[in-house]
């Protein structure tokens, strides 16, 4: 039987696997990428606690061990890590094979579009708790990055990019989960559009989780380099 541990091993170990190659010496980002996985995981995992104690979703006993953590099976925390890995990685390896930021044009208009789309939705199925919620941490997000972050020329057309990018995995993950079904979602609390057996609503939740964690990411990036620099002009001045 395909279990919840054999998904997420698929989605971690490739990109785990590469991230030690020369080209993409993706290792010397670790000292990035762990603190954000966690930053973010700690605001999923409690999302997660609530979504299963509210019944928005459960998750089907045949395909997991039974292991529990904060009510949420082992399983479920590993692929908050493995997504978040494999997203960053990809986000990462577009600065190395397409030198071209296509999308860096685009993404304030791409994120107001989003933003107004995902309010709109937030509207009309606020009643509707998965909907309602992914809709509005998606527009708040978006929104900050646009008037307070001020990040679109800086990483978020490669952000698109990634997203678009990461889509392939991240469909055919949530089409296994759904399609056996690992993961149940109460039909009362979405809108009930879907793609194939997916909600929709998956897609603005991977976005939210995504970009989420692009943030964090790129933040303690500046930060480090920021230190570094400062180092070295002290180096340099002594």
């Amino acid at each position: 039987m395909l279990s919840y541990w054999f998904i997420d091993l698929i989605l971690l170990l490739p990109c785990l696997a590469f991230s030690f190659h020369k080209k993409i010496a993706f290792t010397s980002k670790w000292k990035f990428l762990f603190p954000s996985i966690i930053v973010v995981y700690l605001f999923m995992l409690v999302w997660d606690h609530f979504f299963i104690e509210w019944g928005v979703w459960h998750f089907n006993s045949e395909y997991i061990t039974g292991v529990f953590f904060y009510s949420i099976p082992i399983e479920e925390h590993l692929f908050f890590v493995s997504i978040l890995f494999a997203s960053v990685f990809v986000y990462e390896c577009t600065y190395i094979f397409i030198k071209r930021d296509y999308l860096a044009h685009y993404s304030i208009g791409i994120s107001i579009t989003l933003s107004i789309l995902f309010g709109w939705m937030f509207y009309l199925y606020y009643t509707k708790l998965y909907t309602g919620i992914t809709c509005a941490c998606a527009a708040f997000l978006l929104i900050q990055h646009k008037f307070v972050f001020r990040s679109h020329w800086r990483y978020m057309g490669r952000f698109y990019m990634s997203y678009l990018l990461m889509l392939v995995p991240v469909l055919i993950t949530y089409w296994v989960l759904t399609s056996l079904p690992i993961v149940m979602y109460n039909e009362k609390e979405r809108m009930g559009l879907q793609i194939k057996s997916i909600p929709v609503e998956n897609l603005m939740y991977f976005l939210f989780q995504f970009l989420f964690a692009i943030t964090v990411y790129e933040f303690f990036k500046k930060k480090f380099t920021k230190k570094i620099s400062v180092s070295a002009e002290d180096i340099a001045t002594n």
